[in-house]
C-alpha cells in the first residue's frame, strides 16, 4: 500500500480519524494576498494548454507550481518540494511520492522538518484526493514528531489547479473546508496558503 492507494474510507478505517466538513478551517477570515504581474501572466498563458492536456502532471506543472513558486517568493523562509519520495512508515502504507510538500525552512537540498503543508493534485473530482492527502498529512505528523517537532495542526490542499479545497488535521480530527476556491480566487488561495505556512512558524 502507498499514499495513492488510500481512499477516504480506507484512511478512516486504518487510522481511526474523524473527518468532518467545516465552514472554515481558520477561525478568522484570511486576508487576500495580491498576485504579482508575473503570476497573472503565467496563469493566463498556461490556462489554454492545461485544458488541452488535463493530466495531473500537466495541471501540476502549468497551474499549481506557479502558485507555489509565488508563495515561495512571498515567504522566502519556506521550502517547496515537488514529486519527492516521502517514505515515513511503509508498514502503514505511508510511503510513496507526494505531489508537493511545503516545509518550514528554506533548504531545497533535503526535506527537513517541519513539514507544514501537503498539496495533492487531482485531475478529476477533488473528493477523490481526500484519502491520499489525509494519509500524507498523517505521515507529516509522524515525520515531524520523529524530528522532535510538535505542531498542533498540519494543513493540506487537494486541487485540480482550477479548484482548491483546504484541510487540516489535529490529533485524530480532520477538518475539510466545505467551500472550494476557484482559480479566479487566486489571491484568496495565496492568502490561505500563506496563513497555513505561517500558522506553525
Amino acid at each position: 500500500m502507498a499514499y495513492n492507494k488510500f481512499t477516504l474510507e480506507k484512511v478512516i478505517d486504518k487510522f481511526s480519524v474523524e473527518v468532518k466538513y467545516v465552514p472554515h478551517i481558520f477561525d478568522k477570515s484570511i486576508p487576500k494576498v495580491a498576485k504579482s504581474d508575473i503570476l497573472e501572466k503565467i496563469l493566463q498563458r498556461n490556462m489554454p494548454l492545461s485544458k488541452a492536456i488535463p493530466t495531473e502532471k500537466a495541471l501540476s506543472e502549468l497551474l499549481i507550481s506557479p502558485i507555489l513558486v509565488e508563495l515561495k517568493e512571498i515567504k522566502k523562509t519556506i521550502g517547496v518540494f515537488s514529486g519527492i519520495e516521502f517514505n515515513v512508515d511503509s508498514s502503514q502504507g505511508l510511503n510513496g511520492r507526494c505531489d508537493f510538500i511545503i516545509s518550514g525552512n528554506d533548504s531545497q537540498f533535503v526535506l527537513n522538518a517541519p513539514v507544514l503543508t501537503i498539496v495533492e493534485a487531482k485531475k478529476g473530482l477533488i473528493e477523490d484526493g481526500y484519502g491520499q492527502c489525509i494519509a500524507e498529512m498523517i505521515a507529516a505528523q509522524i515525520f515531524n514528531q520523529r524530528k522532535g517537532v510538535e505542531f498542533k495542526k498540519i494543513y493540506g490542499v487537494v486541487t485540480s489547479g482550477l479548484h482548491w479545497q483546504f484541510l487540516s488535521i489535529e490529533n485524530k480530527t480532520v477538518n475539510i473546508e466545505s467551500r472550494e476556491l476557484d482559480l479566479d480566487d487566486v489571491e484568496e488561495i495565496l492568502g490561505m496558503l500563506l496563513k497555513m505556512v505561517e500558522a506553525n512558524i
